[in-house]
């Protein structure tokens, strides 16, 4: 699912809620902008036209995509170096949508150049006029009359693409100014039979004004970057981009349509424009972008990738070293060591002594948890889905899901099983003819969640539970209240939803109607919402004001932890059954029912939510999770014996 498309109506929420709208601090990162010579557009010397690339390769690849994926696209490309560009499709005309607030911000901050505006001044908010839903804080918390300065209105119409903000900068500068603007520029498509459309080509014209401005301009045109650069959209252009470049971009979607205009600043800085329609769903077309945005990035900083064979399948070169690994890896959870783990590791690097270190802890952990809950792991099997791989120098990386399902006993001998599902980025190099990890980073339930760096189990055995979740009536509201909660189809949307922790019918798939927030901080809480309050799948308990998810995204309480469990105690939805460290709470699993949640404090902090979906074979409550995802696992394996635990019945 799109994970930023959702980022902007979650800051709706949290920021709706404040007192004063004026009173958000615009930021003004200018110690992240790059020099003025990382930024020319000037003719370029003929030491850099010597270095020129090839393009027509990465044209050509581009194409091929465009064709065998059917899009409907346009695609403009300049290197900042050379001034060399190439286009494909880039004249034909697409619905601008918000791409279009790059030039009305700009012209705006032209007249604030020329000392003919004050962007101190405030213009009031005028509903008949301004109102356009769809994007931004503005639709929920602006009322008719309420002032506004022009800095913080072009702040909010590039951040969080706020078309209130827009909209009422167009009405003060006047629609015609701005079109006469654009064509000054260069446009050729502007407004046409007053539609918004656009080209890739115009798009990135009006992207170079912005860079030649800036040169100008320094102060407002590092206020114009900045802002793009720190918009709260980031599902284009930069999804696939090594973090912590510098990418001022606009994104703009409507329906079908999908477009993202941007600078990307590497070792050979450009702009790039993606205009697409008719897709699936934006999500879709945002995916796109951001492999055209990939391949385009990896062209620039390594061109030589596209003289090798474009049919190569690294993946396939490395499958036998990957699977010896794993096998190492799985079979060292279960106490097995017969081969020594630091030989698949290239300890001459920091990051493979880190990867090798975590694995240790890693495997000291578990086998330490299963030795203290008396657990007998009787066959670990794994699924390594490769989803990406990539050629950088002299490495490959591999991006790749792991299902990892665990079979397990106590005494009883009564048969057990969980799973994980693991999201890795796997950095491996060739040494002496061995392919050996460098670097393995990776979401994961057995250690990941928590914030402690040196996980440690309790060391309580586990005390023999009662049978299975008995009348929990007695801590229900069910009298009182006007609502059911359904705690099978709750449990029920929990399992068919796991993610990459259980094959399922969804086929490790979350649900794609809602966002995933496992970039921004985690998905757990959002997913337990959904297990909670889903109308249709999930256990249909009502969602309110403050509890809700709008279609596009989750309330502050739908998505974060603490506030979800403090709406759940203070609403009456929820009871605290029991709160406290391992041993304080073991003796109170017992009143919990399928359906009810378990939260997981750190350093005063909720970090987790799972929900209970059954019992093992000694009645111990099992969970299922996301963000590191979980398949009925044991509910405190991941977690340290300071955790402090929060069990919390749903009443209904």
């Amino acid at each position: 699912m799109m994970l930023n498309r959702a980022i902007l109506s979650a800051v709706i929420v949290i920021i709706s809620i404040l007192v004063a709208f004026f009173a958000i601090r615009l930021p003004i990162y200018t110690s992240a902008l790059p020099s003025a010579k990382s930024v020319r557009v000037e003719k370029s010397s003929e030491e850099d036209r010597m270095l020129q690339p090839d393009y027509q390769p990465l044209k050509q690849k581009i194409a091929e995509y465009i064709s065998s994926n059917n899009l409907s696209a346009g695609v403009y490309f300049k290197d900042l170096t050379t001034n060399t560009d190439f286009g494909i499709n880039e004249n034909k005309a697409f619905t601008a949508a918000s791409t279009v607030k790059v030039p009305i911000v700009l012209y705006l901050y032209t007249l604030a150049s020329e000392k003919k505006v004050d962007l101190n001044a405030k213009i009031a908010y005028d509903k008949d006029k301004d109102f356009e839903s769809g994007a931004g804080v503005l639709e929920y918390i602006a009322k008719p009359g309420d002032k506004y300065s022009l800095r913080t209105l072009a702040n909010q119409a590039i951040t969080t693409s706020d078309n209130i903000a827009n909209r009422m900068i167009m009405r003060y500068l006047g629609k015609d100014n701005i079109i006469k603007f654009m064509k000054n520029l260069g446009g050729k498509t502007v407004y046409p039979g007053g539609k918004n459309m656009t080209t890739a080509k115009d798009m990135v014209t009006y992207m170079e004004a912005v860079i030649s401005f800036t040169k100008a301009n320094s102060e407002l045109g590092k206020m114009l970057l900045d802002d793009l650069a720190h918009t709260v959209y980031n599902s284009g252009i930069p999804a696939l981009l090594p973090d912590g470049l510098y990418i001022p971009h606009k994104e703009g979607d409507l329906h079908d349509v999908a477009n993202d205009v941007g600078i990307v600043y590497c070792q050979r800085p450009y702009i790039l424009a993606v205009l697409t329609d008719k897709n699936k769903d934006v999500e879709t077309g945002f995916k796109h972008i951001a492999r055209i945005s990939k391949m385009i990035y990896d062209y620039q900083i390594n061109p030589e990738l596209f003289t090798m064979s474009n049919n190569e399948d690294i993946s396939a070169s490395i499958k036998s070293s990957l699977k010896n690994i794993f096998d190492v890896k799985t079979k060292a959870l279960t106490g097995i060591t017969e081969k020594n783990l630091k030989d698949f590791f290239d300890l001459s690097s920091i990051y493979g002594k880190y990867a090798y270190e975590h694995e240790i802890r890693r495997i000291n952990y578990v086998t330490s948890w299963a030795k203290k809950r008396n657990v007998h792991f009787s066959n670990i099997y794994i699924d390594l889905r490769i989803i990406y791989t990539e050629r950088k120098g002299e490495s490959v990386w591999i991006y790749a899901v792991e299902t990892m399902n665990a079979n397990y006993e106590y005494d009883d001998n009564n048969k057990n099983l969980f799973g994980i599902g693991i999201r890795h980025a796997i950095e491996m190099v060739q040494k002496d003819g061995k392919w050996l990890i460098k670097r393995d980073w990776y979401t994961d339930p057995l250690d990941e969640d928590t914030t402690i760096h040196d996980v440690t189990p309790a060391s309580t055995l586990y005390s023999q539970a009662q049978a299975a979740f008995q009348n929990l009536a007695i801590q229900q509201k069910a009298n009182s209240n006007t609502y059911r909660y359904d705690r099978e189809k709750a449990v029920k949307y929990a399992d068919m939803y796991n993610g990459g922790a259980y094959r399922t019918e969804k086929n490790h798939r979350y649900n794609q109607k809602y966002p995933d927030y496992t970039a921004l901080g985690g998905d757990c809480t959002n997913f337990v919402s959904q297990c909670l309050g889903d109308p249709e799948e999930g256990g249909g308990l009502p969602q309110d004001y403050t509890w809700f998810f709008n279609g596009k995204a989750g309330s502050k309480a739908w998505v974060q932890a603490d506030s979800l469990a403090s709406y759940l105690l203070y609403s009456g939805k929820g009871s605290l059954i029991a709160k406290g460290n391992y041993e304080e709470v073991e003796k109170h699993l017992s009143s919990l029912s399928i359906g009810d949640l378990i939260a997981y404090e750190e350093k005063n902090d909720i970090v987790h939510f799972a929900i209970v979906t059954g019992l093992n074979s000694k009645s111990i409550p099992v969970v299922n999770s996301h963000t590191s995802d979980r398949y009925h696992v044991p509910w405190d394996l991941g977690w340290d014996k300071k955790t402090v635990f929060w069990l919390i019945h749903i009443n209904g």
